[in-house]
């Protein structure tokens, strides 16, 4: 009789993963429920990833571009609008914040519009000292567009925080 007894104290199978998936203590295996700490390291992987297959700079363009660096003032923009017209918008972040020295206003707008675009991409630091440089090209330009897609950029980096 003690046999019998014992025999339907025992739960089955069903009943210990039921109560196995109430408790507090057992995590969920949903994707849902991903922390931030995960989030950002799926998505900085995504982000290697992708720059694995993005097209890196040919020989002469990084040749042309080396000459560009050392340049200044009216012949940075002279030899960087030659640049844009020969090789295209550099893919490169720290490229296109080079070219915001460009003294063309239009030039300016077009650098400001491609930053914007790969904004997503890019890491807190490199937003950081994207604003920052930013704040400086706000303060020295007279041009009323200028200064309103900055501010746009500066609302756009606010929400990712």
């Amino acid at each position: 009789m003690s046999d019998n007894n014992y025999d339907r104290d025992k739960l089955s199978w069903r009943e210990i993963d039921a109560l196995k998936n109430k408790s507090r203590h057992v995590k969920n295996d949903s994707k849902d429920d991903l922390s931030s700490f995960q989030k950002r390291e799926e998505a900085s992987a995504k982000k290697a990833l992708e720059s694995l297959f993005e097209p890196k700079k040919s020989k002469r363009e990084a040749l042309d571009w080396k000459k560009l660096e050392k340049l200044a003032g009216g012949d940075f923009s002279k030899q960087a609008s030659l640049f844009v017209k020969k090789h295209g918008m550099p893919r490169e972040w720290d490229d296109l914040l080079k070219l915001l020295d460009h003294q063309d206003h239009d030039f300016v707008l077009s650098v400001l519009d491609h930053l914007r675009k790969r904004s997503t991409h890019q890491s807190k630091g490199k937003l950081d000292l994207c604003e920052s440089k930013l704040r400086i090209l706000k303060l020295t330009a007279d041009h009323p567009e200028v200064i309103k897609q900055i501010d746009l950029l500066f609302d756009l980096f606010a929400t990712r925080d």
